[in-house]
């Protein structure tokens, strides 16, 4: 089935269906709530990832490809799971997100199976939640890729909020195949067990009940009950949700159901309603995120931050950029050829889906594992030695695995460095070598992880003896030294020996200051903002070189740069600036800039109205191996940001803005 038929069914299945069958939307199939009561909604889910440290394929299968923790799966499996407990009980609900997914496990079953998903769709028990394509990230997306990947979905309404603590249910009240044992033991109601456990399991409950309801002001709970790939195990899950269902009604000043998403946010607006409440607004950003690092057990560390996915990787977030402007120029120019058969289309549904899954949260913010692809361009098999600079290299463990999860073998050497020639400070004092053998014409990647101890499991780690070290291919030997370096050259046809000696040489180039044509270009030297306290840098310029660059549509520019001391080059054309009096307008707003050149103030030329300004450059230090986690240090460099201190933002106040 095309991705165009498909999209059209969920089109008809998620926007349609209640002006036929009246009633019987998720939203018009709600359970029953009492405003006076505490109304607690359990909301089944599952967050599977359209890939993170594993391909979307291998994550619909269930391929196992050597990933630990991380690799967990099986897609399909959770979609038939869950499909078979909610026909158990029709009061049971469950939503998901992934239409990438839901393609997949329709193309790959029979009308009798899709049917039954027709039907819980119909009577509300499964919802589907936004529509896209994947769950996309929407501070690195483009707002273009975002409405593609929703189209090529089909977006519907979304229902956006902060959640208390995370997506995972509360501690203790996991129920699944890939959960931690003991803490997330069964319920156990039946007393004449000897491990009946449900006063203990109710008290903890109600305690993470009561903390919630002290941050909110009404009085419907949202309780997600899911994780990463959850209910492969449907079964636990839905029978242990049942008990806390059942027992929790028990009580006098409790109701608690199924619900779905659309059901909790109709409850809540409605309860708000009833009073007058007004929703509060913010018209700010809501970066950068503050919260408790969840993901670590047992930490109590209130000061983590989540900002780095907006620089980590930028070759990756540029190719998602070029990627979109190439998919754009191919359907106008398939509009303008009038390609219209399968295969034409099904090579741009192929680009687009693609593309879709690039706005995943875990892949053009690049928070997923590292990755080296190599491209062979020739025509011919390329054997080549692969170099990646190793910054931090005790205390560590390397895994390296090719795309089928089998580790691949490699070697930790130092790096060449003469510091008489060569000063970089930030040079890596060590590399990770490997071979890569890649076919004409075609590209393999590699995945690289590296870890503290020796928690990484697949590592194949090469040790040389560079005192002895030594190649030779029958007719020639070299050796090396203990540097690495090539010392002598063996001829073992004549038997000759050669001493060589290998240095590593360079000096300073020379050219003059002109443009393509050989022009003069107007420039001007500024100072490069730095504030010692937040970058320490030591081999960050105290001055830049800036000039304008103007650049015909899809063409370049060319300007040649030289430096050389004294007063020896000609044809300069230096620019330079008051920076106490600098503004720029363009008559209905005026910039004004400080000395330093931050901008001070914010003139509205209309309504003649003045506005100061203060702009600051802050940052923390990251978690080690974790691209876009900090470390939680509490003496991050921020000055009197609010943010430091207040790291949550009250999820259910903030809902509409």
């Amino acid at each position: 089935m095309s991705v165009l038929k498909f999209v059209s069914i969920l089109f008809f299945i998620n926007l349609h269906i209640c002006t036929f069958l009246a009633n019987t939307c998720a939203w018009n199939n709600c359970p029953k709530w009492n405003n006076s009561l505490i109304n607690i909604h359990f909301i089944p889910h599952s967050h599977t990832d359209q890939g993170f440290v594993k391909k979307s394929d291998d994550y619909y299968v269930g391929k196992i490809s050597g990933y630990g923790n991380y690799d967990i799966g099986g897609v399909q499996y959770i979609i038939n799971n869950v499909i078979a407990e909610l026909l158990k009980d029709p009061s049971r609900r469950f939503s998901f997100c992934e239409t990438g997914f839901l393609k997949q496990w329709w193309d790959n079953h029979k009308d009798a199976e899709r049917q039954k998903l027709v039907q819980l769709v119909e009577t509300g028990q499964l919802e589907l939640i936004g529509g896209g394509w994947v769950q996309p990230d929407e501070a690195a997306s483009h707002y273009v890729d975002l409405i593609d990947q929703y189209t090529l979905g089909l977006d519907n309404s979304i229902t956006t909020t902060q959640f208390y603590d995370s997506y995972e249910p509360p501690n203790g009240f996991c129920f699944d195949v890939n959960c931690v044992y003991p803490q997330n033991d069964p319920i156990v109601d039946n007393p004449e067990i000897e491990s009946y456990n449900l006063d203990t399991k109710l008290a903890m409950f109600m305690t993470s009940i009561n903390e919630i309801l002290q941050t909110q002001r009404h009085n419907h709970v949202l309780i997600l009950m899911g994780k990463d790939y959850a209910y492969i195990g449907a079964n636990l899950w839905y029978e242990n949700i049942d008990k806390l269902i059942y027992h929790l009604n028990q009580k006098s000043n409790i109701t608690a159901f199924y619900s779905t998403p659309s059901c909790y946010n109709q409850a809540r607006t409605e309860q708000l309603n009833s009073f007058n409440y007004t929703w509060p607004e913010k018209s700010d950003d809501f970066f950068p995120l503050a919260q408790r690092a969840w993901w670590v057990p047992g930490t109590q560390d209130n000061t983590s931050y989540w900002t780095g996915f907006y620089t980590s990787k930028p070759a990756m977030k540029g190719l998602t950029r070029k990627s979109s402007a190439l998919l754009q120029l191919t359907r106008q120019m398939s509009s303008l050829a009038l390609l219209q058969t399968a295969n034409q289309l099904s090579q741009i549904t192929l680009f687009e889906k693609a593309m879709g899954i690039s706005q995943h949260h875990d892949a053009v913010t690049n928070s997923n594992n590292f990755s080296v692809t190599v491209y062979n361009s020739y025509g011919q098999n390329l054997n080549t030695l692969i170099r990646i600079p190793l910054y931090q290299s005790n205390n560590i463990e390397i895994s390296l695995l090719d795309r089928n999860g089998n580790p691949v073998s490699y070697q930790i050497m130092d790096v060449f460095s003469n510091t008489g020639q060569i000063n970089n400070m930030n040079m890596a004092s060590k590399e990770v070598v490997f071979m890569a053998d890649v076919k004409p014409l075609g590209f393999k990647t590699y995945f690289v992880s590296v870890s503290s101890g020796n928690n990484v499991k697949n590592v194949v780690k090469e040790k040389v003896d560079l005192a002895n070290n030594s190649i030779s291919n029958g007719l020639i030997q070299l050796d090396f030294d203990s540097q690495g370096l090539l010392s002598t050259y063996h001829d073992l046809i004549t038997n000759k020996t050669f001493p060589l000696k290998q240095e590593i040489l360079y000096y300073h180039g020379y050219n003059d200051s002109f443009d393509r044509n050989g022009n003069p270009v107007s420039y001007q030297i500024m100072d490069v903002f730095s504030n010692t306290g937040q970058i320490n840098n030591m081999n960050m310029a105290s001055k830049e070189v800036v000039f304008m660059a103007d650049v015909k549509p899809l063409g370049f520019n060319t300007y040649f740069v030289s430096v050389s001391s004294g007063n020896n080059v000609k044809n300069v054309v230096e620019e330079k600036v008051d920076l106490a009096s600098n503004s720029i307008s363009n008559g209905l707003i005026q910039l004004d800039f400080d000395s330093q050149g931050l901008l001070s103030t914010y003139h509205d030329l209309i309504t003649n109205k003045t506005f100061p300004l203060k702009q600051e450059i802050l940052y923390y230090h990251g978690q080690f191996n974790n691209y876009f986690k900090p470390n939680g240090n509490k003496n991050l460099y921020f000055n009197d940001w609010d943010c430091a201190q207040q790291p949550y933002i009250e999820s259910n106040d903030y809902s509409k803005t």
